[in-house]
């Protein structure tokens, strides 16, 4: 007979943990980065793949937030507010395992890069970095992205990370 032991995940955030990447700061999202966060919800460009609108309202950012930072603490998800190390304080976008299915070991990535910083390698210097936490840090087996049909870029740069096509949702 075989035995195994499964590891429970390490969701405890605290404190959080602070990526330095070749280009970018990955740091903690808190109530501050409300203009920024509004600024990327708002607009309409981002949101042409996803199943939302964009937001109309400030508040829609103050709730994104407080999910957010109610996700870290509760050990439900983590997020990273994305800064360029050349233009430190303003946030250019978003990454993070913003669901962490614990009975499954899996966790959902979602990110979120403002248009004029895209084509640039952002998001795959920081998705690079999130994929390693979620396996080496937080002990996931697996990773997900959930991507609409068309948002062709994000498809691409999931690829590349080693994410693979499951399944493509006709409705």
């Amino acid at each position: 007979m075989r035995s195994f032991i499964v590891s429970p995940l390490n969701t405890n955030f605290q404190p959080f943990p602070v990526i330095r990447t070749q280009r970018l700061l990955m740091r903690e999202i808190g109530m501050h980065d409300v203009e920024a966060s509004f600024r990327h919800r708002s607009d309409p460009e981002l949101y042409k793949h996803l199943l939302r609108s964009p937001a109309t309202h400030v508040s829609e950012a103050e709730d994104f937030i407080r999910r957010v930072m109610a996700a870290q603490q509760n050990g439900d998800g983590i997020h990273w507010g994305l800064e360029l190390l050349e233009n430190p304080g303003y946030m250019i976008g978003n990454i993070g395992i913003w669901q962490i299915l614990k009975s499954d070991f899996r966790g959902v990535l979602g990110y979120m890069l403002e248009k004029e910083h895209h084509g640039k390698g952002y998001m795959s210097e920081a998705l690079e970095e999130v994929i390693r936490y979620g396996f080496d840090k937080i002990g996931l087996h697996t990773i997900k992205a959930d991507v609409t049909y068309g948002n062709f870029p994000s498809m691409k740069l999931l690829e590349r990370h080693g994410f693979i096509q499951e399944a493509h949702f006709k409705d």
